[in-house]
Formats: structure tokens, sequence, C-alpha cells
């Protein structure tokens, strides 16, 4: 789905560091700061399709009471748009969890306008940033293939992507600790001839319960093969 935003009200850019979240609400405005971690507080146009993009993270999928509103996630994860079918002066809160693992947890105040609003979320390149979590954890491990701690299983279970049916997939190796469960999969393009591409929204929608997930390469040219990681609450498969 294509939608065009004609207007831009408002452009938030936020940079994120392991204190703090810088975000400037105009040229004209004040800049404010948000310990890291807490809510982002938003606002949105009442009647308008509104956006948050996501910068070089990717969204997967949205947590929390959604009945507040109608939401679009883009096929790569890079944007969310939202809007909103409560009253003007209401506050929507929900979560967005990031393909790394990361969660953002969001307010989103409504506000009488036919003008969407537009927010441009920043995030820092440095590494360092990232919550320290079992989550994060296994993702590191299983990218670096170290066992560690991690109970790990060898096998070769196919997975069947009917939106892809020229990716071949299949998990070669599983981890589990405590409640996650780690699955790390070969995407092959069987293609011979055209180039496929294949985003983390994609993969995370087979399953129901995602927390993490990373693909070496979203595009693969043909024949071309690569891995992709997946981390899962125990239980789900």
């Amino acid at each position: 789905m294509h939608i065009i935003i004609v207007h831009y009200l408002l452009y938030l850019m936020f940079i994120i560091n392991p204190y703090t979240v810088f975000a400037s609400l105009s040229p004209q405005s004040d800049a404010m700061s948000v310990t890291y971690g807490k809510q982002l507080s938003l606002k949105i146009a009442n009647k308008a399709v509104n956006r948050i993009n996501f910068d070089n993270q990717r969204a997967i999928k949205i947590i929390g009471q959604t009945g507040g509103f109608s939401s679009i996630l883009s096929d790569n994860g890079s944007d969310l748009f939202i809007t909103p079918k409560c009253d003007v002066g209401k506050n929507i809160d929900f979560a967005v969890l990031l393909a790394g693992g990361g969660i953002i947890d969001l307010s989103l105040k409504v506000i009488a306008s036919n003008i969407p609003y537009i927010a441009t979320l920043k995030f820092s390149t440095n590494e360092s940033i990232q919550e320290t979590s079992e989550v994060v954890s296994m993702m590191e491990a299983m990218k670096r293939n170290e066992v560690g701690k991690y109970y790990v299983e060898q096998n070769t279970n196919p997975v069947n992507i009917i939106y892809k049916p020229y990716i071949k997939a299949y998990i070669y190796e599983s981890y589990r600790f405590g409640d996650l469960t780690g699955k790390a999969f070969i995407l092959q393009n069987k293609n011979s001839k055209q180039k496929i591409t294949i985003s983390e929204v994609e993969l995370a929608s087979l399953f129901s319960n995602v927390k993490a997930i990373y693909l070496e390469k979203p595009s693969l040219d043909p024949k071309e093969r690569a891995k992709a990681y997946v981390i899962l609450a125990r239980g789900e498969v």
C-alpha cells in the first residue's frame, strides 16, 4: 500500500544514547530530553494518516491495546502509519517491538487536525546502547555460533514461506535457555534469474510471539544463500 503524505506539520528527531533521548520539536522549539527507556510522548492528528519512521531500525510488531487506532506497518518495518479512532484529547499508549529485540514505549496524544504528524526516530549506531537482556545475549550467541549456557540442537526442519515461493528456507539449529527459543535459518533464493527480497516483518509473520529477529541479507541474488535468526517466547513454534 502506497500512502502519500502531502503536508508536514511536525518533525521529531530522537537521538538515543545510553542515558537520554533528545527530541527537537521544530527549529523554533526548545529541545526536550527524555530518560531512555521511558515512554515517548508524541502527537497525532485525528483526521489524518500519521507516520512514525524508525530510521535504521526495523519494527516487527505492535504490542498493547490497538483498538483505539488503525495502523499499517510498512513491508520493511521502517514506517508505522497510524489513524486514531478515539476522541480528541485521548492518549493512545502502546509499545513497538524492534527487530533487534528493543522495545519503544509510545504515548500518542490525539490532536484536532487534518494535517498529519510525522515523527522520525534517530537511533545511534553504537551497539553499546542496546539493553543487556537474555534476548540480545541469545541473538549474539546465535550469530557467533557459540553454545555457552545454551542447549543447542542441530536439525534440518523445512519452513514454507507461502508468500515467497522462490525462497527455500529451513531451520538448521535451535537454541534454548529459560523461556526463550532461538531458531537459526538458512534462506536461499531458488530463482536463477531474479533477485528476491524478504523483510523482518515477513519472516516474523510466520510466528506468533517473536522477541527479536535478524536477517543477514534482506535481498538475495539468484541462487544466493543467507542466514536469519528468530527468537521466540518458549512454547512458540
